[in-house]
């Protein structure tokens, strides 16, 4: 896949929002992803700092830290940031640009970092705790990155259980919940968690019949949303039974035949994120397929 659902939305969001930085629509905190990549986006990369710059440019043992030193680096920040030496080769063309606009917005990030206030939440020190305290730091300065709207996509894996799933899965869970759980205590700081939608994704569910080395890589699973404006305390779609041999499941190990589809998922969350049935067809064109565009989990929608 070279676009993903997250991107395509941002594609739309940008044309619709002229005037805002659309570098900063689209945040990752975490590994490089195809879910954030649209036809005109791609992810910008956050950190604790804000963002990273080449190290020539930030580590004084590579030119010192005297003034020469300052402005022999000024000269090669500039050299890095130009983005035409007309050139006619098409892919250094297109590398350069890309190095020009990510030295150009990481300075932005970083500077628009500068004027964030610490939160009293204290994250959990693991790798989604860091990453939602990127987030949750990254939405507090959107009025310094000129920005109204975002989509962020915050990883985690170590889901793929076989044996010792039983313990394995717990210590998943609590990773999770504390780090949701510091997430919504800092937007409620800031009067923003009825801004906010967090939703989880899988690209498999498991198997609900043991393979010998515990479950398999499956079909459906089952998803949750939070945030201020969603519907919750309920569930939306129809749970299996818990008999793997009923029609819930395919034959072979209990594989859970999803009855909600990703289109679906996506459509509702995307309709309160502020786009029209033409735009959302227009990423999901199975969307026709199913009887609802919208599963009715999140109330209202965002500007």
């Amino acid at each position: 896949a070279r676009y993903g659902w997250g991107g395509r939305f941002v594609d739309i969001l940008a044309r619709q929002t002229s005037g805002q930085n659309t570098a900063f629509q689209s945040i990752s905190p975490g590994s490089d992803n195809v879910f954030l990549s649209g036809e005109d986006t791609a992810p910008f990369s956050v950190n604790s700092n804000g963002a990273n710059l080449p190290e020539i440019l930030t580590r004084n043992n590579y030119l010192g830290n005297t003034s020469a030193d300052g402005r022999a680096r000024d000269e090669i920040r500039r050299f890095l940031a130009t983005s035409d030496f007309s050139d006619n080769n098409v892919y250094s063309q297109d590398l350069r640009g890309t190095v020009s606009r990510s030295i150009t917005n990481s300075e932005l990030m970083i500077e628009a970092r500068e004027n964030a206030v610490p939160f009293t939440t204290a994250f959990p020190n693991n790798s989604v705790g860091r990453q939602l305290q990127s987030v949750a730091e990254t939405i507090r300065i959107q009025q310094f990155l000129n920005v109204s709207r975002q989509i962020f996509f915050v990883s985690t894996g170590g889901y793929d259980t076989h044996n010792n799933q039983a313990n394995q899965i717990g210590n998943l869970h609590n990773t999770l919940a504390t780090g949701m759980a510091a997430f919504k205590s800092a937007m409620q700081e800031i009067n923003r968690w009825n801004e906010v939608a967090m939703f989880t994704a899988s690209d498999f569910g498991r198997t609900q019949i043991d393979n010998g080395d515990g479950t398999d890589h499956g079909w459906g699973g089952h998803q949750f949303v939070a945030g201020g404006a969603v519907r919750g305390g309920e569930l939306y779609g129809r749970f299996p039974v818990t008999d793997p041999d009923a029609n819930d499941y395919t034959e072979s190990r209990g594989r859970v035949i999803p009855q909600v589809s990703v289109e679906q998922y996506a459509s509702t969350l995307g309709q309160w994120f502020g786009l029209n049935s033409g735009e959302i067809n227009s990423v999901l064109p199975n969307l026709s397929n199913f009887n609802s565009s919208n599963l009715g989990f999140m109330a209202g929608g965002i500007t």
